[in-house]
C-alpha cells in the first residue's frame, strides 16, 4: 500500500455562534405565566427561556417562539435575539436565515453585543444573505469592542487571511490574545497557531504547545487536536505518539474529521498504538463520511490494494475522485494514475495527465514524477523528451529516489 498522509498540524476555525440569552427567573412557573398573562413583558420572556431550554416545563420551541415574537414586538432586545437564534435553527419555525439576519442586525443596532456577534458569523458565511467580509469584520469589531471574546477570535481570523480587511498578522495576534485572556477557548488555540507558524511573532513552539493545551482543558476540540499533533511531531514537547493517539481519539468521539483521519494512519502504522488495519479502514471511512479528504484518499487506497476490505479499483478511483474534487492533491495523483491505466475507470490518457500537472503544479512530487512519465512516453501529451527530464529533476530534488533513477537514465 502506498504510504499514507497524515493531516497538516494546525486548523484555524470560526467560534460557534454565540448561546440565547437566559432567563433570570426564580419565581414559580405558575407566577411567571400569571404575571404575563397580565401583561409583564419580562415575565413573558422568562417564560420563553423556560419552553425554550425545557426548564421546569416541557420543553416546547414553539411555544418559546410565540413568546419571544410577543416581547421583541413590545422592544426587547433579549427576545428579538432569541427569536433570531431559532429562526437561524430552525427551532419551532421554519429556519429563515434571512430573517434571522435581519433580527440581529435590529438587535446589533439596538447595541446588544450578541446581536452584532450571529450576524456577522451569518455574512462571514453568507447564511441567509450575501457573503460580505467587509461588512462581517466591522460587526465582529462592534462586539468584540464590548467584550464578546468569540467575536475578538473571529475578527483576528479575518485579519490573519486578509479577509474583508486589511492582512495585519499584529492585529491578529493581539485580537486572539484578548479573546483568549477573555476566556475563549478557540482564541488559546489560534494564539497556539500564530506561536507554532511564527506569524506575526517569533516563531514559539513550546508557547504553542501551552496554548493548545489550555485550549484543550477548555474543551476545544481543535486545540486538543493540535496538542496531540505537537506530540506526534515532538515540537514544543517530547515526542509520544501514544499521547498523540489518546488526544486524537477524545475528540474524534466527538466528530472531529482530521482526528479521526490521523488516529486511522496511526492504527494503520501501529504508531503509538498497536497496528490494527480494521480499525485504521473503519477510522478512514468515518473521517471520509465527515468531509476529511485526506481519509477518503486513504480508504482508496485501502481499496486499491485490498487491505482488510475487498479490492474494489472502481470504488478506489470514486474514493480518490472525491478527494480530489474537494482539494485533496494526492488523490488527484492517484486517480490520474487509475485513468493512465484504465484500472477501475475508462482510460482517459489526457485526463490524467491533467490530473497529474494539477498535483504537480500543488507541490505533490508523484504528480511530477507521473508527469514526467507522460511526457516520456508521449501519453496524454505530445512526446516531450526534455520536459519529462525537467520534471524527474524536480521530483529529484524534492526527495523522490526513483525520479532521481529515471532523471539519470534519461540523462544517458
Amino acid at each position: 500500500m502506498k504510504s499514507l498522509k497524515i493531516a497538516s498540524k494546525v486548523v484555524l476555525l470560526l467560534s460557534a455562534f454565540s448561546m440565547f440569552s437566559p432567563s433570570h427567573s426564580s419565581e414559580s412557573v405558575d407566577d411567571i405565566e400569571r404575571s404575563c398573562r397580565a401583561g409583564d413583558i419580562v415575565s413573558c420572556y422568562n417564560l420563553g427561556v423556560l419552553h425554550m431550554e425545557g426548564q421546569r416545563v416541557k420543553q416546547d420551541f414553539q411555544k418559546a417562539a410565540a413568546l419571544f415574537a410577543m416581547t421583541c414586538e413590545a422592544g426587547d432586545v433579549d427576545g428579538c435575539y432569541n427569536l433570531g437564534v431559532l429562526y437561524r435553527d430552525g427551532l419551532g419555525v421554519t429556519e429563515d436565515r434571512l430573517k434571522a439576519a435581519a433580527i440581529f442586525e435590529q438587535s446589533c443596532e439596538a447595541g446588544f453585543a450578541p446581536g452584532c456577534h450571529n450576524l456577522a458569523t451569518l455574512i462571514h458565511h453568507g447564511q441567509g444573505l450575501s457573503q460580505d467580509l467587509a461588512k462581517a469584520a466591522a460587526a465582529y469589531k462592534k462586539s468584540c469592542d464590548a467584550g464578546i471574546a468569540a467575536s475578538c477570535s473571529n475578527l483576528a481570523v479575518l485579519y490573519k487571511h486578509g479577509d474583508g480587511v486589511a492582512k495585519d498578522l499584529d492585529r491578529a495576534l493581539a485580537l486572539n490574545r484578548q479573546a483568549c485572556d477573555n476566556g475563549n477557548a478557540n482564541g488559546c488555540n489560534n494564539l497556539g497557531v500564530l506561536f507554532d507558524q511564527g506569524h506575526g511573532v517569533a516563531r514559539d513552539p513550546v508557547q504553542a504547545v501551552a496554548l493548545y493545551e489550555q485550549a484543550c482543558n477548555e474543551s476545544d476540540a481543535n486545540g486538543c487536536y493540535n496538542l496531540g499533533t505537537s506530540y506526534l511531531d515532538g515540537e514544543g514537547v517530547a515526542q509520544d505518539p501514544a499521547k498523540a493517539a489518546a488526544l486524537y481519539r477524545q475528540v474524534c468521539s466527538h466528530g472531529h474529521a482530521d482526528a479521526c483521519g490521523d488516529l486511522g494512519v496511526l492504527h494503520y502504522e501501529g504508531n503509538g498504538v498497536a497496528q490494527d488495519f480494521a480499525s485504521a479502514i473503519a477510522l478512514f471511512e468515518q473521517a471520509c463520511q465527515a468531509g476529511h479528504p485526506l481519509s477518503c484518499n486513504n480508504l482508496g487506497l485501502a481499496y486499491l490494494n485490498g487491505v482488510e476490505v475487498t479490492q474494489d479499483s472502481s470504488k478506489a478511483a470514486a474514493l480518490f475522485e472525491k478527494s480530489c474534487d474537494t482539494g485533496q492533491i494526492q488523490a488527484c495523483s492517484n486517480l490520474g494514475a487509475m485513468l493512465r491505466e484504465g484500472k477501475g475507470v475508462p482510460q482517459d490518457q489526457i485526463r490524467a495527465a491533467t490530473l497529474f500537472e494539477h498535483s504537480c503544479n500543488s507541490g505533490e512530487v508523484l504528480g511530477c514524477r507521473n508527469l514526467a512519465y507522460s511526457y516520456m512516453q508521449g501519453k496524454g501529451v505530445k512526446l516531450d523528451l526534455i520536459q519529462a527530464l525537467a520534471l524527474f529533476e524536480r521530483a529529484c530534488r524534492a526527495g523522490s529516489s526513483e525520479a532521481c533513477a529515471e532523471q539519470k537514465a534519461l540523462q544517458n
